[in-house]
């Protein structure tokens, strides 16, 4: 979670240096952009425009091929790629998605003078944990989670069945409730169930949001065996503490 500032959208062109390691602390001389460049992108009046994810999790930079572009970001999508836009690398090779979030951080850093902490704040969470009648999942292994399909393009409906991790569960089920959800299940492996409506693409919660969110409980209990608690827990935040319009190139 994050505070963040109403920032207009931008077009970035990003130049990536690929070619650091990814150790576990921050290096001394992080991977950082060759070159980079930061257009406003106006919407034309009447219109909205939104991010399109595909998959579940938290947001992940990915590259295509030696290339990189965000289109159309505001300030809380950047850093939401930076900390969870064409790019050219030296070479050929492609860097990873945790070389670009470190490229990202600097390049908000120098262009965007972003400056922010973490800290830790007490925050109503819901905690997703066992229901009485235990966990409706099956494990599964990690070659079998590995060798499902791959979608270029959102579907129509996905299948009746879902692999995926807790982590990949709460961050998809964060989506559709009011408050942080935290992974109190115990549940670490990899597991198949039963695909909740609310993950399908034509689930709409924004007409009636509480009719939708108690529709996301109920199912949740009844198809997949778990359950959201009502907490109140200390959370991780990112604390904006300045942040600054960049001039255009």
């Amino acid at each position: 979670m994050f505070g963040y500032m109403n920032i207009a959208r931008v077009g970035i062109i990003l130049g990536i240096l690929a070619t650091c390691a990814l150790p576990q602390s921050p290096p001394p001389n992080p991977p950082a952009f060759e070159v980079v460049s930061v257009k406003p992108h106006e919407v034309p009046e009447g219109r909205v425009e939104f991010r399109l994810r595909i998959s579940p999790g938290p947001p992940v930079p990915i590259p295509t091929g030696n290339r990189f572009t965000e289109r159309a970001a505001t300030m809380q999508d950047l850093i939401m790629d930076a900390y969870g836009v064409e790019a050219k690398a030296r070479g050929d090779e492609a860097p990873t998605s945790e070389q670009l979030r470190l490229m990202l951080q600097n390049m908000l850093a120098d262009r965007f003078q972003l400056k922010l902490h973490r800290e830790m704040r007490p925050l109503p969470v819901y905690a997703l944990v066992v229901a009485g009648n235990g966990p409706q999942v099956r494990e599964i292994t990690k070659e079998a989670f590995d060798a499902q399909p791959r979608y270029g393009r959102m579907p129509a409906r996905w299948p009746e069945r879902t692999q995926t991790t807790m982590t990949m569960f709460v961050n998809s089920l964060a989506r559709q409730v009011d408050r942080p959800v935290l992974d109190r299940t115990g549940l670490t492996g990899y597991y198949e169930l039963a695909t909740p409506e609310w993950m399908q693409p034509d689930w709409d919660r924004r007409s009636d949001p509480v009719a939708a969110q108690g529709a996301v409980m109920s199912e949740l209990e009844a198809k997949v065996g778990l359950k959201l608690e009502s907490r109140k827990d200390p959370v991780e935040v990112l604390v904006i503490d300045h942040v600054a319009m960049p001039s255009p190139n």
